[in-house]
């Protein structure tokens, strides 16, 4: 997901590691979502937790 992105957050733009984000469900999976790379994106910490808020 990461290096798809260009090895940044999809929240803040910002340059990451991969120990620096999280994996997350553009549709969430309980809307039916899917567990794929189309479905998925990587966000850092501080952005996943401010969009689950």
């Amino acid at each position: 997901m990461l290096e798809k992105q260009n090895g940044k957050c999809i929240g803040c733009g910002e340059a990451k590691t991969v120990d620096e984000v999280d994996g997350h469900h553009i549709i969430r999976h309980a809307d039916g979502g899917k567990t794929t790379l189309e479905n998925a994106a990587a966000l850092c910490k501080p952005c996943h937790k401010q969009i689950h808020k």
